[in-house]
């Protein structure tokens, strides 16, 4: 598995670098999802919650996928 490189940047500045696409409604979340509830809560909890790692592995994935090609990308929280 490949690394993403963060630049040193904190979690909060990573997850405002890819705010445009899920402001831009081009983030999409499978309502199937076993961990969706807790990437939500983890969200609505950042950053000041006692767990964030979904939130940083969530926005490692948005900054990554685009460059991977077109078609829709499918994240799965495992």
């Amino acid at each position: 598995m490949k690394g993403v490189p963060h630049q040193n940047l904190s979690k909060e500045t990573r997850l405002d670098l890819v705010l445009y696409l899920i402001n831009a409604g081009r983030v999409g979340l499978l309502e199937e999802e076993k961990s969706l509830d807790l990437l939500l809560h983890q969200l609505r909890q950042f950053p000041n919650g006692k767990y964030d790692d979904l939130v940083d592995s969530f926005t490692q994935a948005l900054h990554v996928l685009p460059t991977l090609g077109s078609g829709k990308a499918v994240w799965r929280i495992s």
